[in-house]
């Protein structure tokens, strides 16, 4: 099941209302941009500190491909 997400083309303010809606483009599927090989790609949360110094903290979602 592909999830589509909105993608506006200039940075979004927070607050309201948002000037952005003007902007607003197609959906962007994450799955086009980011899944190139979907039978060999997995997803899986990191557990521990161990890897804090490279940027990787616990519970962060991983991304990787075989």
């Amino acid at each position: 099941m592909a999830i589509k997400l909105t993608l506006y083309s200039e940075a979004v303010a927070a607050g309201f209302p948002s000037p952005a809606e003007d902007y607003k483009e197609d959906a962007l599927s994450l799955d086009e941009h980011l899944i190139t090989h979907p039978a060999a790609t997995y997803l899986a949360k990191a557990s521990g500190d161990s890897m804090q110094g490279v940027g990787i903290f616990d519970q962060d979602l991983l991304h990787y491909h075989l």
